[in-house]
């Protein structure tokens, strides 16, 4: 009978026991997933807080991302001591070690130092060693080519290269365009420097020169354009006039071209005179050019006439070791732009002094 009842009272007794086990089992895991670490993330040196701060803890897959007001809070961490690693791009990255197996941990405020960045320097150049591997798109008109393509304006003298195209407001106005790129996205210079006119910045305004004084052009695209600046993302047009010649001539040189279009009645005149003296060479240079309004399939396009004069002079002294130049160049050209019936019916009559 005893052996009953001990047999009960065990039963019952262990049925209480899973009971208190069961429970307590419960409580310790519900207290386990709910610990959780709070605090808050500040700059060391001027006390504001950070925001996208990454905060991890170590060994875990636990972790948060610090909020606006640099408050953080992470959840389910396990029982006993671990590490707590702080990052953020321009701090230095800081690790903090707890030691705590309570529920709710608050850290309080947590500073970063500010971590000075530095990088591996980046050059960017072009090596005339490495010439033939750089200009598999690069485009150069000189000599008797150059004489052949030769028109009015840089867009129509390259209207036949490719890659190129031409936009207008008549044809004093007409512009290149660089594999689709207009405006400011490519750069025009004069022998490396920049022409210095308003062409790039509206459409109803010309190139501020003729190409009958142009000795080359270079089309520049690729890697080697990245030396001219920003400005250069589709490419450079480098015209070369060599107003100023390195060679001194032994006696005085005088040349001339005469020319005209039959598209436009355009007749043109560039008399260039060189006078050399002592270390010295004197030049003097007058272009004029004169065109009716354009013709078209359609007809003739009114308002579109161009009359452009140019007066160049300057002098070079040459030494042993090099030449110094002083020159003075002015330009002036009158050009219609042809009407619209969204604006000037009739066109607009414009003046450029350079």
């Amino acid at each position: 009978m005893s052996n009953k009842r001990i047999d009960k009272q065990c039963s019952c007794g262990c049925k209480v026991n899973r009971a208190i086990i069961v429970v307590t089992s419960a409580l310790s895991m519900l207290f386990a997933q709910s610990r959780t670490v709070t605090g808050f993330v500040y700059d060391k040196e001027k006390k504001f807080p950070l925001q996208s701060v990454n905060i991890v803890v170590v060994g875990e897959y636990s972790g948060a991302v610090s909020k606006v007001d640099g408050s953080f809070e992470i959840q389910n961490i396990s029982n006993g001591s671990f590490d707590l690693s702080f990052s953020l791009i321009g701090y230095q990255d800081t690790t903090v070690f707890i030691n705590s197996n309570d529920i709710n941990i608050d850290l309080g405020p947590i500073y970063l130092d500010i971590e000075i960045l530095h990088f591996n320097e980046i050059s960017v150049g072009a090596h005339p060693e490495l010439e033939g591997s750089k200009t598999i798109s690069t485009i150069s008109l000189s000599g008797s080519e150059m004489h052949e393509k030769m028109k009015g304006t840089l867009a129509a003298t390259l209207s036949d290269e490719m890659g190129v195209e031409v936009g207008s407001m008549g044809q004093a106005t007409a512009r290149p365009v660089l594999r689709g790129y207009s405006g400011d996205r490519f750069l025009m210079t004069d022998g490396g420097l920049k022409l210095g006119d308003l062409s790039q910045t509206s459409a109803d305004h010309a190139v501020s020169m003729d190409m009958t004084t142009a000795q080359s052009i270079e089309v520049i695209r690729g890697a080697k354009s990245l030396i001219y600046g920003s400005n250069a993302i589709a490419g450079v047009i480098d015209i070369d006039k060599n107003s100023m010649p390195e060679v001194k001539f032994d006696h005085s040189h005088f040349h001339g071209i005469i020319g005209g279009e039959s598209g436009n009645s355009s007749v043109f005149t560039n008399l260039v005179y060189h006078l050399p003296f002592k270390n010295n060479q004197l030049r003097f240079s007058v272009l004029n050019r004169s065109t009716g309004d354009q013709m078209t399939p359609v007809g003739v396009l009114k308002n579109t006439s161009v009359n452009n004069n140019e007066f160049f002079t300057g002098i070079s002294n040459y030494g042993d070791k090099g030449r110094t130049s002083a020159s003075v160049e002015f330009l002036s050209m009158n050009y219609g732009i042809p009407g619209s019936p969204e604006g000037h019916i009739s066109g607009v009559d414009l003046e450029m002094k350079k």
